[in-house]
């Protein structure tokens, strides 16, 4: 028997790897490769006035104070602290299918997912293995949302602003356990092995096989809310796994990942797909989740909404780059959120969900509603179409304002094809407040 209880703990305060490849004691990102893929680089620039998109062809070295490139013709230096995303060019490596079915997805309730083809249950944690399953990292199973064998049915979280009513198929104060077959179980799981799960239903333990099980969602009662610290960085792999590091190092070809400043993930640079910085004075909108949203169809009819993952829970992509937060809607749509008092300016990209392959058509805005209670236009509408699929958004001044709302809105062929990402919301805050 399981016991777990509602706890608000911070998932990188209680990840421990069991298997410790390397400790840092280099600093934010320290990197020493000269043989490294090319990229790009997101910086503020001017006072926070303009955001600059930078190629790269060697990423040289990166501290706690800068960053150091190597571009077509010359090195350039940066401050740190202007530095937003990093994103590597290198190819994707496919693998066999029959391979690719073996993994396991572990999805996180801070938005980490971790591609893995071993984990097994043990107390009260999940030990989930890395890279070639040298190592392993040991979760609290309360931080723990979804768990897939082969792909998750949806990327991301369902957003909900009201509690789950029970009904015959779904039930707040349960765990659900759907089989390959479309059986869905409700009832509380007992234990994870490597092959198979034993799963409570009114009180008699059922044993599955691995092979017959599809995804275990998680009470979603008993699942900590997140909670983050900074400075840290979002880091994408090219398997799928995205996690949350208070530090980075590279070192040669290789990655040695924080994840809370005492133990190391390791991965091939090779692997690498981007890294997103975050500190006290460049903070994620979603970290606070919508006060307010309306989510509609064509017909009227009311969609949920997904943090994390497009509007059909696939990745957040945009113009062939994957972002690692985010929400997908369609039109006709409106989300809310609060902003704090020390924030500056806000920045984002959005555009029409790659998965549409730009056959949608919609037009997007931005508005801020004031501590008075006065709304503000901060971004008019733009459309969104085949011609300009996405929109980089930034610098919106947001001083003075309690709340953003982002709104979608039919284009000129209704909502057909209309699935679009509001892609790495960022705010620019004043970090001495």
């Amino acid at each position: 028997m399981i016991r777990r209880t509602v706890r608000d703990v911070s998932a990188l305060a209680r990840c421990a790897l069991l298997f410790v490849i390397v400790f840092s004691s280099t600093g934010f990102l320290a990197v020493v490769s000269a043989e490294e893929p090319v990229g790009s680089i997101w910086r503020w620039t001017e006072s926070d006035k303009s955001l600059e998109i930078i190629a790269f062809e060697k990423l040289l070295r990166l501290d706690t104070a800068e960053c150091t490139l190597g571009l077509a013709d010359r090195e350039a230096t940066f401050p740190l602290e202007d530095v937003w995303r990093i994103s590597v060019n290198a190819p994707e490596q496919k693998e066999r299918t029959a391979r690719a079915r073996q993994r396991g997805y572990v999805q996180l309730n801070n938005g980490d997912i971790w591609v893995t083809r071993n984990f097994q249950l043990e107390g009260e944690s999940l030990i989930v293995g890395i890279g070639d399953d040298s190592a392993a990292i040991q979760i609290p199973i309360d931080h723990v949302r979804t768990i897939s064998w082969g792909r998750p049915i949806s990327l991301g979280s369902e957003i909900r602003f009201q509690e789950l009513a029970a009904t015959d198929e779904n039930s707040p104060n349960s765990d659900v356990l759907l089989l390959k077959n479309g059986d869905r179980l409700l009832g509380e799981l007992q234990n994870i092995s490597a092959e198979r799960v034993v799963f409570a239903v009114d009180g008699t333990e059922l044993t599955i096989p691995r092979e017959q099980l599809r995804e275990l969602q998680m009470n979603p009662a008993l699942v900590s809310p997140p909670s983050y610290v900074t400075p840290c960085a979002i880091i994408q792999i090219r398997d799928g796994t995205q996690f949350t590091a208070s530090s980075v190092v590279v070192e040669g070809q290789q990655v040695l990942a924080s994840l809370n400043n005492e133990v190391t993930v390791k991965f091939p640079l090779a692997q690498l797909r981007s890294i997103d910085f975050f500190s006290e004075k460049t903070r994620p909108l979603l970290w606070e989740p919508p006060t307010a949203a309306t989510h509609e169809n064509y017909f009227g009819t009311s969609e949920p909404l997904r943090s994390g993952a497009s509007v059909d829970g696939n990745p957040l992509l945009v113009d062939g780059k994957t972002y690692p937060l985010g929400i997908g809607v369609r039109s006709q749509s409106s989300v809310t959120f609060t902003v704090p008092p020390n924030a500056q300016t806000l920045w984002l990209l959005v555009g029409l969900a790659d998965e549409v392959n730009g056959k949608g058509s919609l037009d997007v805005k931005i508005s801020g509603m004031s501590a008075d209670e006065a709304e503000r236009a901060l971004v008019q509408k733009t459309l969104l179409d085949s011609t300009a699929p996405s929109k980089r958004l930034g610098p919106i001044d947001v001083r003075g304002m309690t709340s953003v709302t982002f709104h979608a809105d039919f284009g000129m062929r209704a909502d057909l094809f209309d699935s679009v990402n509001w892609c790495i919301p960022t705010l620019r805050c004043n970090a001495s407040e």
